[in-house]
């Protein structure tokens, strides 16, 4: 686990949530939407993407694709430790130090996508 997430995790395990343990929660809740890339996706993607490159990147969705192929791990606590801190009211979560909110240069940077027509 790297340093970042480290610090995540024991930021948002510094304060229970006022409704549940968050241990309890984590037993309790099932990501039905968190699926993995299959086998055959996987291979899919490696055997076209010779043939497709170039034209992917054209279409600017090479990135997209590629990262398809990613297995993202699941880490319940962190997620349902945002989720406790989400503000509806204000759509930011709500930080001690300030508030924040996932931007499209987040997702960017994060997932490595291109925002720009090249």
């Amino acid at each position: 686990m790297n340093l970042f997430l480290s610090f995540l995790l024991n930021f948002l395990n510094t304060r229970k949530p006022s409704t549940c343990d968050l241990e309890e929660l984590q037993k309790k809740v099932y990501f039905k939407g968190w699926r993995r890339p299959t086998k055959k996706w996987k291979e899919w993607v490696w055997r076209m993407q010779s043939k497709y490159q170039s034209l992917w990147r054209q279409a600017g969705i090479y990135e997209a694709i590629m990262g398809s192929t990613y297995e993202i791990k699941q880490h319940k606590k962190l997620a349902l430790g945002f989720a406790e801190r989400w503000s509806p009211e204000t759509n930011t979560f709500i930080f001690p130090w300030s508030e924040a909110t996932i931007t499209l240069e987040d997702v960017m940077v994060c997932g490595g996508y291109s925002v720009l027509d090249s």
